[in-house]
């Protein structure tokens, strides 16, 4: 089995004022370029990893 990178990227802001004061805004991508790679499974047998996935979340603090 070659090796691999997987390359993640996080983005989060929390934006000021009294409109949106404590809400907070996160967007992640993992697997940024796409990578192909394969995690050794149970008795030798490879499974396919996680292709490029991104996640928005919005939070709000009190």
């Amino acid at each position: 089995m070659e090796g691999y990178n997987l390359t993640s990227l996080v983005f989060s802001t929390q934006p000021l004022g009294p409109v949106c004061g404590g809400t907070v805004f996160t967007l992640k991508l993992d697997n940024l370029f796409g990578q192909n790679y394969q995690i050794s499974g149970y008795r030798g047998i490879d499974i396919p990893g996680q292709g490029r996935t991104v996640m928005f979340s919005v939070s709000q603090l009190f």
